[in-house]
């Protein structure tokens, strides 16, 4: 099994989202998967042109050149994608909206109903599994609902799997004491694996809350004044 995770944090190997993508892909690897991690940042993607080429004039092949080429190679010869982004504005970072337009060529132009459900089929005939991967700053777990909609409506039920993180700047300071919390997006990887999704137990226990709401507005702030402090 191949496993291709995208990363798309601007911060690529020093941001959150790494370090909970790294247990999850550590957890895959165990159970015997191939894993490739690949840096939107540092793929070089334009935004999609809307031109429909890759459809009508150049069927499964985009009209521009650069770093897609590689990433389509990557895709199509994968089993399983890992979405993994940081939580901007309650949604994804440009760099993995991009990539998401992008994809486009995968699929087929003709529309196909399937339990009362429009949607393109594949070029290639094949469905992949999905799985999201999001860390935000805010503590409370709704902050991810529009994310977490926007790729139920994009994959549907090849969403096997969400692996969510909150307050996660507050999980770089204490990552000592958090072992069960990586614990879980370990098991998050093997789940996939094994099992073909993560079960509703994982996904519970990579969410647990790791501070109160309002012990973490308070280190959030006194942290902040510190750093504006140093500013001046």
């Amino acid at each position: 099994m191949k496993i291709l995770a995208f990363n798309g944090s601007p911060r690529m190997k020093s941001g959150c989202t790494e370090i909970v993508l790294n247990k999850f892909l550590e957890g895959a690897s165990r159970a015997g998967a191939e894993v490739e991690t690949v840096y939107l940042k540092e793929a070089g993607l334009k935004p999609c042109l809307g031109c429909y080429t890759c459809w009508f004039r150049t069927p499964g092949r985009c009209v521009q050149a650069d770093g897609w080429e590689e990433i389509h190679r990557k895709a199509i010869s994968s089993n399983v994608m890992v979405f993994a982004t940081p939580l901007y504005n309650y949604t994804m970072t440009s760099y993995m909206k991009v990539l998401l337009e992008r994809l486009l060529p995968i699929w087929e132009p003709f529309i196909v109903k399937k339990k009362g459900v429009c949607f393109h089929p594949s070029r290639y005939g094949k469905y992949d599994p999905v799985v999201l991967l999001s860390v935000c700053g805010f503590p409370e777990g709704a902050h991810f609902d529009a994310l977490v909609k926007t790729f139920q409506q994009h994959f549907g039920r090849l969403l096997v799997g969400k692996v969510l993180r909150s307050a996660s700047e507050i999980m770089r300071e204490r990552q000592d004491r958090l072992n069960h919390i990586f614990d879980a997006f370990f098991r998050a990887g093997m789940e996939v694996v094994q099992n073909g999704r993560i079960s509703p137990e994982t996904e519970e226990a990579a969410a647990a809350p790791i501070i109160g709401v309002e012990e973490f507005i308070e280190v959030s702030n006194r942290r902040f004044n510190a750093l504006l402090s140093n500013q001046s």
